[in-house]
C-alpha cells in the first residue's frame, strides 16, 4: 500500500503517483518484494553545493549544533554488510534502487524528482536525491515501503537513515516531513511518527519536531508535536534512527514507546495510536507542511528497516 502523507494540522492534502527509478539495494532472506553555499537565491532558497568540484553558488551554511554529530564518509559498501542482520536495506549504490516494484512499493513524484545520484553520499557512489519544485502548493516526492508480515504482533520497529539537507527555502514558516514512519490499516485509518523539520534563519539549520499525525475515517487529523532541543545541520551527513517499541500493537498503551535519535540528541514519548494492529511502512523522502517559495534539495542513504519480535 502506497500511503501519502498528508502533513500536519493546516496542511494541503497531496496526491501520489509512481515513477520507477534505479539504483541500489540489499534486502534480508526473510522479506520479499510482495511484502513488503549558502546565502538567499532569488527563489528564497539557500544552496549548498555538491563536493564534485563544481564551483559554489554561495559560502555554505554553519551548522548549527556541534554536539550533532555528523556520519564520517566510508567507502565500505552498506548494505552488503547489512543484509544478514535487518529486513531491509537500500544503499542507492547498485542497480535496483528505487525499483519499483522491487526494493519500494512506490516513488511518487508530485511537483519533485527522486533519483539516484552520486553528488553526496555517505557510502559512495550513490544515495537518493530529491529535488523539489519551488512554490507549488502541493508537495510527495518519496519513496515508500511497507511490510505486511509484522502486523498486529509486538514488534521493536527500527527505522533509520543518513540525510544531507543541501538546499532549504528560506520563505518564514516554511516547512517539511522530511521521511516518517507510518501504520495504517485496511480501513483507511493512518498514523505519523514524522521528522517535521523548519528552516531557522537565526542558526542556519533546521529546527525539528518529531510530530504525531494521524488521518481518521471522520476525515479528522489528531497532531501531536514533540520538539527536538537538537537541530538537523545544514551541509551535513546526519544519522536520523527512529526505534518504535509496541508491546501492545492493539492499543494505546504506557507499554509502547518511541524514540527519535538526531545525531547524538534523543527525544522520548509515548506514542498515541489510532490504528488498531497497524501494518509498518517507511517514508523516505520529502512531503510538505507549509510550502515556501523555494525549492528543497535533499539527499538520503543507507536507509534501514528492522523488526524484533518481542
Amino acid at each position: 500500500m502506497g500511503v501519502v502523507l498528508a502533513g500536519v494540522a493546516g496542511a494541503c492534502s497531496l496526491t501520489t503517483s509512481l515513477d520507477g527509478l534505479t539504483g541500489g539495494s540489499v534486502q534480508s532472506p526473510d522479506s520479499s518484494t510482495t511484502e513488503d553555499a549558502g546565502g538567499p537565491h532569488a527563489d528564497g532558497s539557500v544552496i549548498v553545493p555538491p563536493e564534485d568540484g563544481g564551483a559554489p553558488d554561495d559560502a555554505a551554511l554553519p551548522s548549527a549544533d556541534a554536539s550533532d554529530a555528523a556520519s564520517p564518509i566510508d567507502a565500505t559498501p552498506f548494505c552488503a554488510s547489512q543484509a544478514a542482520k535487518v529486513v531491509f536495506c537500500d544503499d542507492f549504490d547498485e542497480d535496483g534502487g528505487l525499483a519499483v516494484p522491487g526494493t519500494w512499493d512506490q516513488v511518487s513524484s508530485d511537483h519533485g524528482v527522486a533519483s539516484v545520484s552520486s553528488l553526496e553520499a555517505v557510502s559512495p557512489p550513490g544515495s537518493m536525491q530529491i529535488v523539489t519544485t519551488a512554490g507549488a502548493s502541493t508537495y510527495d516526492c518519496a519513496a515508500y515501503r511497507a511490510f505486511t508480515k509484522y502486523a498486529a504482533k509486538p514488534y521493536l520497529f527500527t527505522f533509520s537513515f543518513e540525510i544531507f539537507v543541501a538546499q532549504v527555502p528560506t520563505t518564514t514558516g516554511s516547512e517539511a516531513v522530511l521521511s516518517a514512519f507510518q501504520l495504517y490499516n485496511a480501513a483507511g485509518v493512518l498514523d505519523d511518527l514524522q521528522l517535521e523539520c523548519t528552516y531557522d534563519s537565526a542558526l542556519g539549520a533546521l529546527d525539528v519536531n518529531f510530530s504525531e499525525n494521524s488521518h481518521l475515517l471522520d476525515g479528522g487529523a489528531p497532531y501531536i508535536s514533540h520538539v527536538s532541543t537538537a537541530h538537523l545541520p545544514i551541509a551535513q551527513w546526519t544519522q536520523v534512527t527512529l526505534a518504535l517499541t509496541l508491546e501492545d500493537p492493539s492499543a494505546n498503551s504506557s507499554t509502547n514507546s518511541a524514540t527519535w535519535t538526531l545525531g547524538t540528541s534523543s527525544t522520548k514519548f509515548e506514542p498515541t495510536l489510532t490504528v488498531s494492529d497497524g501494518t509498518p511502512e517507511i517514508l523516505t523522502g520529502i512531503t510538505y507542511v507549509t510550502p515556501g517559495d523555494g525549492a528543497w534539495t535533499v539527499y538520503f542513504d543507507n536507509v534501514t528497516f528492522d523488526a524484533t519480535l518481542l
